[in-house]
């Protein structure tokens, strides 16, 4: 089930947010853009994240860019690894079924000043 980001579930959307960066990532950066809006934008920031529920248990998260047709960006992806078995198996993410999701990676720049 997807349950969409609220000011009343945020703190379980960071909590899985730092989860998801404890693993390598190429995923856009959600609260480097959030935390510089205002009221309204961060509104509608929110509409495009989506919680993903299983068994009243909060095991991931994705954020996608608004689309008028089926083709829908993801900006991030996250499902804790004792879940991810649930994409194919449980479908959990049937609610974007009718939409093509297309991925972009996202590169760090921090990360890549320290390794130069």
């Amino acid at each position: 089930m997807l349950e969409t980001l609220s000011l009343h579930n945020m703190d379980i959307f960071k909590r899985l947010y730092e989860e998801s960066k404890l693993e390598r990532s190429y995923d856009k950066d959600f609260f480097s853009i959030y935390n510089k809006e205002n009221f309204l934008m961060k509104y509608i920031h929110r509409k495009f994240v989506k919680l993903l529920e299983h068994e009243g248990l909060f095991i991931g998260f994705i954020w996608y860019e608004p689309s008028t047709g089926k083709l829908v960006k993801v900006l991030s992806l996250y499902i804790n690894k004792n879940y991810k078995n649930l994409i194919r198996e449980k479908n959990v993410l049937k609610e974007l079924d009718k939409n093509i999701l297309y991925y972009e990676e996202y590169e760090d720049k921090r990360e890549t000043l320290e390794l130069l």
